[in-house]
């Protein structure tokens, strides 16, 4: 997956978790995963961007 699919990839998912906290759902395991993914694709995205600059 390249960088901006990746982005847009994660930008729905936190979109559809924001919604669901909006509503009182809570973070359920999948939720967790996907606060984890974002984190590990934070840290890939900082990586990206040393080895560009």
């Amino acid at each position: 997956m390249d960088r901006q699919t990746r982005k847009e990839w994660l930008h729905q998912e936190i979109k559809a978790l924001v919604g669901r906290l909006a509503y009182g759902q809570g973070i359920k395991g999948d939720d967790a995963k996907l606060l984890e993914y974002a984190e590990e694709n934070k840290k890939i995205i900082e990586q990206e961007k040393k080895g560009e600059g």
